[in-house]
């Protein structure tokens, strides 16, 4: 309880700029103002195969209450009025289509789950976490404000950041403890503590893992719960052979995770036609693909006499650049290229499926994401 209220008193003393994160992610404000689990419109397509919008509550409600109210106002606080057919009117600051456009940036927002520490009464909902995103809810296209600019304007685009960010200067990683379950990527959660599963494994020669470890000497590790890159660091063994990363474990008994936080960056919604590949999950979806993402899809190859693909994984979940798998297939020695057929195929693990890259064509529409 003093939690709910002190996020209370945080939302009500503190200036807009402050108080507006704690507005978007709690998920009390978000039952109240119903956006909680507000879903996008393809996905709600794909899943109940149905057309249903996103929630427009608190994309309205955020305008006219919260902010910037109904009217544009001058510099002494007067209404501006401009000219119109019927005589002169007050100027409106959104209209109904601004609101179902940000209505699509307060998708997928969803509650964490039950904490043993506190929730065991009467509910088994998490009321108290900051929501996480689930980006299969997430609406995936371009977003404008209300100046026509879109919103990730300014960003540097994702494939033009540097080789093997992971290890450069400024590279963020967050502790997550035993538990290897990502916070900031979206995993499906069944694959939570899968003992199938395995995560990259830091060798102790590692100079990313003498800075995640901070032992002091030969001492055991000191673990912070964040930990900033202060220069450019040297690939040990496997790191050398990757375009990305998401959680690596760090020490073994007891395991260990830490989490990368990827910089923010723009992805457009539509690509150049040499760029894209098609893939096509186990459920007949069809997406196109970036080539040049360095996290766009898991390894996958193909013999010329079978239709199955093959991983050639370093962990599980490892994503890499189509270039990347590429060179992989053409490296195997029992004559494996990259899959170019046109069914549907993948190789299970448990739930697990992936994804394999087709040809495709596409028009060159580049918009901001």
């Amino acid at each position: 309880m003093m939690q709910n209220i002190w996020q209370v008193h945080i939302c009500t003393t503190s200036p807009m700029s402050h108080s507006l994160p704690f507005f978007h992610n709690s998920p009390m404000m978000a039952e109240m103002l119903s956006f909680l689990d507000s879903r996008s419109a393809a996905y709600a397509a794909r899943s109940d195969n149905r057309v249903s919008r996103p929630d427009e509550n608190y994309a309205r409600e955020i305008m006219q209450l919260f902010t910037i109210g109904v009217h544009w106002l001058n510099d002494d606080g007067s209404v501006v009025v401009v000219k119109t057919e019927n005589g002169r009117s007050p100027l409106s600051t959104y209209d109904n289509s601004d609101i179902q456009n940000f209505a699509r940036a307060w998708t997928g927002f969803r509650r964490h789950g039950r904490r043993g520490n506190f929730e065991g009464y009467s509910t088994s909902h998490n009321r108290i976490n900051p929501m996480p995103i689930e980006g299969a809810r997430r609406d995936q296209f371009p977003k404008m404000d209300l100046y026509k600019n879109y919103i990730g304007d300014g960003y540097p685009e994702c494939i033009d950041l540097p080789e093997k960010q992971f290890l450069r200067i400024g590279a963020t990683y967050r502790l997550l403890g035993s538990n290897n379950f990502p916070h900031m990527h979206y995993e499906e959660y069944s694959w939570t503590n899968n003992s199938h599963l395995t995560r990259l494994s830091l060798k102790t020669t590692s100079a990313l893992y003498k800075d995640l470890c901070n032992a002091n000497g030969s001492g055991p590790c000191i673990f912070r719960p964040q930990v900033h890159i202060s220069s450019n660091l040297e690939c040990d063994q496997n790191e050398c052979n990757l375009d990305s990363v998401r959680v690596v474990q760090v020490q073994e008994d007891p395991p260990i995770f830490y989490e990368y936080v990827k910089p923010a960056c723009v992805e457009f919604a539509f690509h150049k036609e040499k760029h894209l590949r098609k893939v096509v999950d186990r459920y007949d979806f069809a997406m196109c693909l970036n080539k040049q993402v360095n996290d766009a899809a898991m390894p996958a190859c193909c013999t010329t006499s079978t239709s199955w693909a093959r991983s050639d994984c370093n962990f599980s979940f490892e994503r890499l650049t189509y270039k990347t798998n590429e060179e992989r297939c053409e490296a195997d020695d029992n004559n494996i290229g990259v899959c170019s057929w046109e069914v549907r195929n993948y190789q299970s693990i448990d739930d697990v499926s992936l994804l394999i890259p087709q040809e495709t064509n596409s028009h060159t529409t580049r918009i901001p994401s």
